[in-house]
Protein backbone atom coordinates (compact mmCIF):
# COMPACT_ATOMS: atom_id res chain seq x y z
CA UNK A 1 0.00 0.00 0.00
CA UNK A 2 1.56 3.36 -1.00
CA UNK A 3 2.37 5.85 1.72
CA UNK A 4 -0.11 8.65 2.20
CA UNK A 5 1.05 11.84 0.50
CA UNK A 6 1.68 14.95 2.57
CA UNK A 7 -0.29 18.10 1.80
CA UNK A 8 2.45 20.68 2.37
CA UNK A 9 0.13 23.65 1.86
CA UNK A 10 -2.20 22.32 4.55
CA UNK A 11 0.71 21.69 6.92
CA UNK A 12 2.17 25.18 6.38
CA UNK A 13 -1.22 26.85 6.88
CA UNK A 14 -1.77 24.86 10.06
CA UNK A 15 1.67 25.82 11.35
CA UNK A 16 1.02 29.51 10.66
CA UNK A 17 -2.31 29.31 12.50
CA UNK A 18 -0.90 27.57 15.58
CA UNK A 19 -1.06 29.67 18.73
CA UNK A 20 2.28 30.46 20.36
CA UNK A 21 2.17 29.88 24.14
CA UNK A 22 4.77 31.21 26.56
CA UNK A 23 5.18 31.34 30.33
CA UNK A 24 2.94 34.41 30.65
CA UNK A 25 0.02 33.11 28.59
CA UNK A 26 -2.05 31.45 31.31
CA UNK A 27 -0.94 27.83 30.78
CA UNK A 28 0.40 26.03 33.85
CA UNK A 29 2.65 23.00 33.33
CA UNK A 30 3.65 21.17 36.52
CA UNK A 31 4.97 17.78 37.50
CA UNK A 32 6.41 15.78 40.34
CA UNK A 33 6.28 12.50 42.23
CA UNK A 34 4.99 11.18 45.55
CA UNK A 35 4.82 7.89 47.44
CA UNK A 36 2.03 5.58 46.27
CA UNK A 37 0.47 5.52 49.75
CA UNK A 38 -0.39 9.23 49.33
CA UNK A 39 -2.44 8.96 46.14
CA UNK A 40 -5.81 9.61 47.82
CA UNK A 41 -4.35 12.56 49.73
CA UNK A 42 -2.88 13.96 46.51
CA UNK A 43 -6.15 13.73 44.57
CA UNK A 44 -8.16 15.40 47.33
CA UNK A 45 -6.02 18.54 47.09
CA UNK A 46 -7.19 19.48 43.58
CA UNK A 47 -10.24 21.42 42.46
CA UNK A 48 -11.64 19.17 39.75
CA UNK A 49 -14.84 21.17 39.17
CA UNK A 50 -13.73 21.96 35.59
CA UNK A 51 -12.20 18.49 35.03
CA UNK A 52 -15.11 16.01 35.11
CA UNK A 53 -13.75 13.22 32.90
CA UNK A 54 -11.81 10.34 34.46
CA UNK A 55 -9.92 7.28 33.23
CA UNK A 56 -8.75 4.94 36.00
CA UNK A 57 -6.47 2.06 35.04
CA UNK A 58 -6.29 -0.51 37.83
CA UNK A 59 -4.29 -3.74 37.86
CA UNK A 60 -7.45 -5.67 36.87
CA UNK A 61 -9.62 -3.25 34.86
CA UNK A 62 -9.98 0.17 33.21
CA UNK A 63 -12.83 2.48 34.18
CA UNK A 64 -14.14 5.51 32.30
CA UNK A 65 -16.12 7.78 34.62
CA UNK A 66 -17.37 11.26 35.42
CA UNK A 67 -16.66 13.07 38.70
CA UNK A 68 -15.44 9.93 40.49
CA UNK A 69 -12.28 9.42 42.55
CA UNK A 70 -10.97 5.98 43.63
CA UNK A 71 -11.82 4.93 47.16
CA UNK A 72 -9.01 3.74 49.47
CA UNK A 73 -9.18 0.12 48.27
CA UNK A 74 -9.18 1.13 44.60
CA UNK A 75 -6.32 3.61 45.11
CA UNK A 76 -4.10 0.76 46.32
CA UNK A 77 -4.67 -1.01 42.96
CA UNK A 78 -4.28 2.06 40.74
CA UNK A 79 -1.63 1.94 37.99
CA UNK A 80 -2.57 5.02 35.97
CA UNK A 81 -5.10 7.81 36.12
CA UNK A 82 -6.17 10.70 33.96
CA UNK A 83 -8.51 13.52 34.99
CA UNK A 84 -9.31 16.11 32.38
CA UNK A 85 -11.61 18.86 31.19
CA UNK A 86 -11.50 22.54 30.30
CA UNK A 87 -9.74 23.30 33.61
CA UNK A 88 -6.75 21.10 32.83
CA UNK A 89 -5.38 17.60 32.32
CA UNK A 90 -3.78 15.69 35.21
CA UNK A 91 -1.99 12.41 34.49
CA UNK A 92 -0.70 9.89 37.07
CA UNK A 93 1.54 6.85 36.49
CA UNK A 94 2.76 4.36 39.06
CA UNK A 95 6.50 3.62 39.02
CA UNK A 96 7.23 1.04 41.71
CA UNK A 97 6.43 2.62 45.08
CA UNK A 98 6.07 6.09 43.57
CA UNK A 99 3.54 7.91 41.42
CA UNK A 100 4.83 10.25 38.72
CA UNK A 101 2.42 13.00 37.71
CA UNK A 102 2.13 15.93 35.36
CA UNK A 103 -0.50 18.60 34.83
CA UNK A 104 -1.20 21.03 32.01
CA UNK A 105 -4.02 23.49 32.31
CA UNK A 106 -5.21 26.86 33.50
CA UNK A 107 -3.04 28.91 35.85
CA UNK A 108 -6.22 29.51 37.87
CA UNK A 109 -5.70 26.00 39.26
CA UNK A 110 -3.95 25.91 42.64
CA UNK A 111 -0.88 23.72 43.12
CA UNK A 112 -1.41 20.75 45.46
CA UNK A 113 -0.31 21.69 48.98
CA UNK A 114 2.29 19.62 50.88
CA UNK A 115 3.58 18.07 47.63
CA UNK A 116 6.72 19.03 45.73
CA UNK A 117 5.85 20.70 42.42
CA UNK A 118 8.24 21.31 39.52
CA UNK A 119 7.21 24.19 37.24
CA UNK A 120 8.07 23.52 33.59
CA UNK A 121 8.44 27.21 32.72
CA UNK A 122 10.78 28.16 35.56
CA UNK A 123 12.61 24.98 36.53
CA UNK A 124 13.26 23.00 33.33
CA UNK A 125 16.93 23.04 32.30
CA UNK A 126 17.46 25.00 29.11
CA UNK A 127 14.04 26.65 29.31
CA UNK A 128 14.10 28.72 32.50
CA UNK A 129 16.88 30.89 31.07
CA UNK A 130 14.94 31.58 27.85
CA UNK A 131 12.31 34.21 28.62
CA UNK A 132 11.10 34.05 25.00
CA UNK A 133 10.63 30.24 24.93
CA UNK A 134 7.24 29.20 23.57
CA UNK A 135 5.28 26.13 22.55
CA UNK A 136 2.95 25.85 19.59
CA UNK A 137 -0.65 25.00 20.50
CA UNK A 138 -2.90 23.22 18.02
CA UNK A 139 -6.50 22.20 18.75
CA UNK A 140 -7.50 18.78 17.40
CA UNK A 141 -10.25 16.15 17.68
CA UNK A 142 -10.44 12.38 17.31
CA UNK A 143 -13.14 9.71 17.36
CA UNK A 144 -12.84 7.24 20.23
CA UNK A 145 -13.21 3.50 19.78
CA UNK A 146 -16.69 2.03 19.75
CA UNK A 147 -20.31 2.93 19.22
CA UNK A 148 -23.16 2.87 21.73
CA UNK A 149 -25.77 0.18 21.05
CA UNK A 150 -29.05 1.03 22.75
CA UNK A 151 -30.37 -2.52 22.45
CA UNK A 152 -27.31 -3.83 24.33
CA UNK A 153 -27.04 -0.74 26.58
CA UNK A 154 -23.26 -0.76 26.12
CA UNK A 155 -20.36 0.49 23.99
CA UNK A 156 -18.91 -2.02 21.55
CA UNK A 157 -16.01 -2.13 19.09
CA UNK A 158 -15.04 -5.37 17.36
CA UNK A 159 -11.51 -4.14 16.60
CA UNK A 160 -10.57 -4.00 20.29
CA UNK A 161 -11.94 -7.44 21.11
CA UNK A 162 -13.22 -7.89 24.64
CA UNK A 163 -12.18 -4.44 25.85
CA UNK A 164 -14.78 -3.02 28.22
CA UNK A 165 -15.69 0.29 26.62
CA UNK A 166 -17.81 2.15 29.13
CA UNK A 167 -17.54 5.84 28.33
CA UNK A 168 -19.63 8.03 30.64
CA UNK A 169 -22.83 8.05 28.61
CA UNK A 170 -24.27 11.09 30.38
CA UNK A 171 -21.25 13.11 29.24
CA UNK A 172 -22.09 12.79 25.55
CA UNK A 173 -25.85 13.39 25.55
CA UNK A 174 -26.76 9.90 24.44
CA UNK A 175 -25.00 9.90 21.07
CA UNK A 176 -23.74 6.85 19.22
CA UNK A 177 -20.08 7.85 18.84
CA UNK A 178 -17.76 9.96 20.98
CA UNK A 179 -15.37 12.73 19.99
CA UNK A 180 -12.49 13.76 22.22
CA UNK A 181 -11.34 17.36 21.78
CA UNK A 182 -7.80 18.21 22.85
CA UNK A 183 -4.88 20.60 22.42
CA UNK A 184 -1.40 19.50 21.33
CA UNK A 185 1.62 21.54 22.41
CA UNK A 186 4.76 21.07 20.32
CA UNK A 187 8.38 22.15 20.68
CA UNK A 188 10.39 22.17 17.47
CA UNK A 189 7.79 19.99 15.75
CA UNK A 190 7.84 17.35 18.52
CA UNK A 191 4.84 16.76 20.77
CA UNK A 192 5.68 17.98 24.28
CA UNK A 193 2.28 17.97 26.01
CA UNK A 194 -1.33 17.03 25.27
CA UNK A 195 -4.33 18.55 27.09
CA UNK A 196 -7.49 16.47 26.78
CA UNK A 197 -10.44 18.85 27.17
CA UNK A 198 -13.83 17.41 26.36
CA UNK A 199 -15.88 14.38 25.32
CA UNK A 200 -18.73 15.23 22.96
CA UNK A 201 -21.53 13.49 21.14
CA UNK A 202 -20.71 12.67 17.52
CA UNK A 203 -24.27 11.67 16.67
Amino acid sequence: MPAESIDFDKEVNQLVNDRLVGRDDGIAIWGGEFHATRVSEFLKQWDFSMMPYRIWEYVHRIEFACNKLPDAAEAALLDRGRIFGHGGDLSLRRDGDEFLWHFIGSTSMAEPESFDVCDFWTESPGIKARADFSLRQRDESALLWGAYHKDLARWQEDRVGRADLSYPFQAVQGGQRVWIHYSVFTDGGQVAFVWWKELKDHG
